[in-house]
């Protein structure tokens, strides 16, 4: 019995695992993929479509529109690259074996209560540098996570400034 709940266990750890790469995947992805689509959008618009502001303008919003739907994609991806790294430390907890290290810096209970195959802090430049104590805690995806809010701020005042700038007078 104890053997076919370990491989059932197993089973389970492999399919996490590669649903957590799948996710943090995606969450990689996304941001050049948008950056992309947003300057290709906004190099027509502002190159090729220099005299017509209206279609401009459609083509600004329609650039925000998918920015804000593949950030909102992004967060999901997040979300459930966080409930399956919980769910792979269960398992491990469960195995009674140790943890593998999936964050840049683990919380510390984590470090108390089981040991990691490889204990290794992030690189003296990364944390040394900023002040002590952290104001948040540091993770790259709160870096992709502004990104995406600059794409959004910055195609939201595209927007306003082609209407400002462009708007006819006669209105």
């Amino acid at each position: 019995m104890f053997r076919v709940r370990t491989e059932f266990l197993l089973a389970q750890y492999r399919e996490a695992y590669e649903s957590m790469r799948q996710h943090s995947r995606l969450v990689w992805q996304i941001p050049p993929i948008v950056a992309t689509i947003d300057g290709a959008v906004l190099v027509s618009a502002f190159t090729f479509l220099q005299t017509n502001w209206v279609v401009r303008e459609v083509l600004i919003v329609f650039a925000l529109v998918l920015t804000v739907a593949l950030f909102h994609a992004m967060n999901k991806h997040r979300y459930f690259d966080e409930i399956e790294q919980g769910t792979l430390s269960q398992i491990e907890d469960e195995l009674n074996v140790k943890r593998i290290q999936r964050l840049t810096v683990p919380h510390k209970d984590s470090w108390a209560r089981r040991g990691y195959w490889c204990q290794k802090a992030p690189s003296p430049w990364s944390l040394r540098s900023w002040p002590q104590p952290l104001p948040l805690e540091l993770s790259a995806y709160r870096g992709l996570f502004v990104a995406m809010w600059f794409f959004v701020a910055g195609l939201v005042f595209l927007a306003g400034w082609n209407v400002g700038v462009s708007w006819p007078r006669g209105f």
